[in-house]
């Protein structure tokens, strides 16, 4: 008899997502969203939940201790774990990892062995062959959980090495934004949106990067730029630890003190975690308080500054046309900040070219932008080729405040 195994969810460990394939042509520079900055994240909790078990809160539990200031943890997928911290009390960078010299152990090995059950299922019957069917699944509240070992390794550092690494924390977490998304391709006649479910990839690497309670994260497969150079630094910055070696860690401080300033910056503070920001923005201009005159003066400058902030849209030889009130009601959304949404009003603003122009152009219309009646700021936009942006999980204010990097090219 043979053994036939069939997982029918998925299993809770580090991955990473790159955008998947479509079946429509648009430059793939626009695809590639730009990550230059780390990303916000839930804050550190180290207190499960009564009769559950996170594998990202299990994580902190062990390997950050209570006395620990700032830090990161590491997870490559499938791997073993890692943190390096540094401790305010004991005055040093302290790196932990599951296991010993001896036995090689990881978190998430104890966490799947906690969560995972296999079931039988009806055998298969194939020919004179009897294959036997196990269904994996992976439960809420684990049984028989058992946490592995973890083994410290520490050097001291001094009061002012302390100091310039956290003032790279401080700045790299503080400047975390959320990224550009790939552009999104919108149905033809609504603001429903069609999502593509991007592949799976199994060999990602997760960076939890926290100073006190506050977290942003990174996946190393995603990363350029400055970012990259403070994730080596990381690397390289536990494997000293690791190896107790403190002439290389005193070296390492002196060269954060020199890319450090990459990550200052005044020009953005997030409200918060993307997941914890309010679903109804606070009124800002009801419209209904304007006048018609007023109110599409409003809409007409608003969405002109929309399209231009997303494109290389000049403001000549275009004429506006301003829709009556609608109501947001699509078919179908796997967004749940759009799925809050619903109900809601909004104008529409029409961006189209000039008679003239328009028939040397394949675009219906240069862009179309919608405005929330209710507060004035934008729902999304998009462009005549019907690729563009919604502002459900990114407000727009978010978007200006870093200011986009990947314009769309209308034709004119």
């Amino acid at each position: 008899m043979r053994t036939f195994g069939i997982s029918v969810v998925m299993m809770c460990c580090s991955v990473s997502f790159a955008q998947g394939p479509t079946n429509y042509d648009y430059p793939s520079e626009l695809a590639i969203p730009i990550h230059e900055w780390l990303v916000p994240c839930e804050d550190v909790c180290k207190v499960q939940k009564e009769g559950k078990l996170d594998f990202r809160t299990e994580k902190f539990r062990l390997l950050v201790p209570e006395t620990a200031s700032f830090g990161f943890v590491y997870d490559p997928s499938m791997f073993r774990e890692c943190a390096l911290v540094y401790d305010s009390v004991a005055h040093s960078l302290v790196y932990s990892m599951p296991g010993t010299e001896k036995k090689y152990d990881s978190i998430e090995m104890h966490y799947l062995s906690a969560k995972r059950r296999d079931i039988e299922k009806k055998p298969i019957i194939h020919g004179n062959d009897t294959i036997k069917v196990v269904e994996s699944v992976f439960l809420d509240v684990p049984i028989n959980y058992k946490e592995p070992e973890v083994s410290r390794f520490s050097v001291p550092i001094s009061d002012a090495a302390a100091k310039s690494l956290r003032q790279l924390w401080d700045g790299a977490v503080k400047t975390a934004k959320i990224p550009e998304e790939p552009w999104i391709r919108f149905n033809d006649e609504s603001w429903d949106l069609n999502y593509y479910m991007p592949p799976m990839v199994l060999d990602g690497e997760t960076y939890d990067i926290f100073i006190g309670k506050r977290c942003a994260k990174q996946w190393a497969p995603q990363v350029t730029g400055k970012v990259q150079m403070l994730l080596m630094f990381l690397d390289q910055l536990g494997e000293a630890v690791h190896q107790e070696n403190k002439a290389r860690v005193d070296s390492l401080v002196m060269v954060s003190e020199f890319f450090a300033p990459l990550f200052k910056s005044n020009s953005y503070n997030p409200e918060g975690p993307h997941y914890a920001r309010d679903k109804q923005i606070t009124p800002k201009t009801h419209l209904s308080q304007l006048d018609e005159t007023q109110r599409n003066n409003y809409l007409r400058n608003k969405a002109l500054e929309v399209v231009k902030m997303f494109s290389n849209e000049s403001r000549s030889k275009t004429s506006v046309e301003i829709t009556g009130i609608q109501t947001l009601n699509p078919n179908y959304s796997l967004s749940p900040e759009m799925r809050a949404c619903y109900g809601r009003q909004f104008y529409e603003v029409i961006i189209r070219y000039d008679e003239e122009l328009h028939v040397d152009v394949k675009w219906p219309y240069k862009a179309k932008v919608a405005i929330w009646e209710s507060d004035g700021e934008p729902m999304g936009v998009v462009f005549g080729n019907k690729w563009g942006h919604h502002f459900f999980a990114n407000p727009y204010r978010e978007w200006v405040s870093h200011e986009p990097t990947q314009l769309m090219s209308i034709p004119r």
